[in-house]
């Protein structure tokens, strides 16, 4: 199940419109329905304000039905900060390789952002 099927389906549970959980989480109507229908996915941030919307922990979205740890495919958004990953279920060892390649990026960025700043003082 794909993290905008848990999304859709967590808000008909409980019964919340669309218009709703968008205005709880202060997005665009239309962005939540690129979310559900799996044409984007949100960010980290955006995706915290969704589960507490929807009354979830942040693992609701990243856990199948046997509780089994997945994080979703989608190669195009595969950006720090948004969600990411490949369809079936990770082995940990493999999603510890996913964080720690996340993090060397972010270093990587930070240490860009650095050079820029110095380079425009200069």
């Amino acid at each position: 199940m794909t993290i905008g099927t848990k999304i859709r389906q967590r808000r008909e549970e409980i019964k919340m419109k669309q218009s709703v959980l968008a205005t709880m989480v202060d997005i665009d109507q239309s962005t939540l329905v690129r979310f559900e229908n799996d044409k984007n996915f949100p960010r980290t941030d955006t995706l915290q304000k969704i589960a507490k919307a929807l009354e979830v922990e942040m693992q609701y979205f990243f856990q199948d039905e046997k509780n089994n740890c997945i994080i979703q495919h989608n190669t195009t958004q595969n950006i720090n900060g948004y969600v990411f990953g490949v369809e079936n279920s990770l082995e940990r060892e493999v999603l510890n390789q996913v964080i720690e390649t996340q993090k060397q990026l972010i270093e990587t960025q930070k240490e860009l952002i650095i050079s820029l700043k110095e380079n425009k003082n200069n």
